[in-house]
């Protein structure tokens, strides 16, 4: 059988105008398999310049370099599925992005911005269209992508792996949603979410929002856009799941072991982990606040995770495997993921992560009650050494109609809560609090670093750390007494607390954490 032009299953298709919606499917498959060549298509590159005086190319960093091949690879792909006539359709662009958008508008009616968010996130990753002819810099960026191409041309092809989404959540959007790092997400009805699978969930009803709110807790404005990076969100009604591949499944089962180190002493199942944190037992807590400043970690090898996270226990005086903890946080995890992205996600044990609970949506657990934003999303803000410094704000908060526990993620979203059904050790209340960093590296690898990747004492702004440290109580007041506060670490020559006290009313109580990493056992 003869295949048309454009439609040969056997290599890219080829556009030649009335097939724009297949080959569109198709070439979009292809560069989905590679993240950085997707991110670059979504969020373009612009040549580095110096003083608006563009730089050498034998000053590229390797970053840069990075991307430029990326780009120069996005554009061979698209070049490579142009039939001439197509070609000379094509206008100048600047970089892969313009390119992609402008065979968009080509072939689809454009439509406006739906609103501001979307002008705004337009105007922060879009780079400037050309309006002249080419200077100097642009011509030196065109012909360093051309020697680019050149070199990806013969590379082979990358497949693209087709997931079924199985059981019996329905999946309302089947394309699913891209955000700027490749992420895919699916809207799923959020009354046949995964949690409602559990048995102990079945006569479950659903709450849509906190009952209330720790007094002095204002909630800001959501602007969408903000979190992901996409121009739209979810359905109404629905909520926004990562989209899960058989191998994440297995390995989040690995997680359980990883939180054991710090919550478990002597705990021979827990090698490999290792933790550095503040604690307090004297309860009752009703909620736990902090704000957690945010780092990349570039520097993790296969299986390593390092997070920074709130834990709350139920009752502390039962054997291990009865023991309930919820926690919420921030990690780098190349189990989960594979970009150096700190991530916002979510954990929960009835049974000291013997057997039950999982991370994130992964299992039947943590109820999600937003269409904007979800655990295993991506968190687009983080610090820079000595430099900026951005935060993380966490509440987890008992609901004192319901019994659930809320996750209000930074101060402006309740994202949902995990169910008091799964948590009998911890239905009225918190026996303790714990904060800080945790890593886990597989045996004979040198563990990750914590935190920033720097040692406690180095000060803030410079290592990780905690601020506006703060426990809840019955009458929705946040406080700390910070009498009972203790720091807790195994390794001190690895990873330690440092700089523990109560700052000012503004800060309240603060601490350092983390290391740089490299023990073997």
């Amino acid at each position: 059988m003869a295949y048309q032009d454009g439609y040969n299953i056997a290599r890219r298709p080829l556009l030649f105008g009335e097939n724009f919606g297949y080959w569109k499917d198709q070439i979009e498959h292809q560069l989905k398999t590679q993240v950085e060549i997707w991110t670059i298509i979504q969020i373009g590159f612009i040549f580095p310049t110096e003083e608006d005086v563009s730089v050498a190319c034998d000053k590229w960093d390797a970053q840069t370099r990075r991307k430029i091949k990326a780009d120069a690879k996005a554009t061979c792909t698209l070049l490579c599925g142009l039939t001439n006539s197509e070609l000379d359709r094509v206008e100048k662009f600047n970089n892969v992005k313009g390119f992609w958008e402008k065979l968009i508008k080509l072939h689809v009616i454009p439509s406006e911005p739906k609103d501001q968010v979307e002008l705004e996130f337009k105007s922060k990753y879009e780079s400037p269209k050309s309006t002249s002819e080419p200077d100097l810099e642009e011509s030196n960026h065109t012909d360093f992508i051309a020697l680019m191409a050149k070199e990806e041309i013969n590379e082979s092809e990358s497949k693209f792996e087709m997931t079924t989404v199985k059981g019996k959540n329905p999946i309302i959007d089947l394309k699913g949603k891209i955000t700027i790092t490749g992420d895919l997400f699916d809207c799923v009805d959020m009354y046949k979410q995964p949690a409602f699978d559990h048995p102990l969930l079945k006569n479950h009803t659903l709450q849509l929002k906190p009952s209330s709110l720790p007094k002095g807790i204002k909630l800001a404005k959501v602007k969408p856009a903000s979190f992901y990076g996409f121009n739209d969100t979810c359905p109404s009604g629905t909520i926004l799941i990562h989209r899960a591949h058989k191998q994440d499944l297995i390995e989040s089962l690995h997680l359980r072991n990883q939180f054991r180190a710090q919550a478990i002493a002597d705990d021979p199942i827990a090698k490999g982990s290792h933790y550095a944190i503040i604690q307090t037992e004297h309860g009752p807590f009703y909620g736990a606040y902090a704000k957690m400043a945010t780092y990349k970690l570039p520097d993790l090898q296969a299986g390593q995770t390092s997070s920074s996270t709130i834990y709350l226990f139920g009752d502390t005086n039962v054997p291990n495997n009865e023991l309930n903890v919820i926690q919420a946080g921030w990690h780098v995890s190349t189990v989960l993921y594979n970009t150096s992205y700190p991530r916002f996600f979510t954990y929960w044990t009835s049974d000291g992560y013997e057997k039950t609970g999982c991370g994130n949506l992964l299992c039947a657990g943590f109820i999600s009650t937003t269409n904007i934003y979800g655990p295993g999303s991506f968190i687009p803000e983080f610090s820079t050494y000595d430099g900026e410094q951005k935060y993380l704000a966490i509440l987890i908060a008992r609901d004192s109609i319901t019994g659930n526990w809320w996750v209000t993620y930074d101060d402006r979203l309740p994202l949902g809560y995990f169910p008091k059904e799964l948590l009998p050790k911890m239905d009225d209340y918190s026996d303790a609090i714990q904060m800080g960093g945790h890593v886990y590296s597989p045996l004979n690898v040198p563990s990750p670093p914590m935190g920033s990747g720097h040692p406690s004492n180095e000060g803030r702004n410079k290592a990780a750390y905690f601020i506006q440290v703060q426990s809840m109580d019955q009458s929705n007041n946040l406080d700390l007494n910070v009498y009972y506060v203790k720091s807790k670490f195994d390794i001190d020559n690895y990873y330690n607390i440092a700089d523990d006290h109560y700052a000012n009313d503004k800060d309240k109580y603060v601490f350092t954490y983390g290391g740089t990493g490299g023990f073997t056992e």
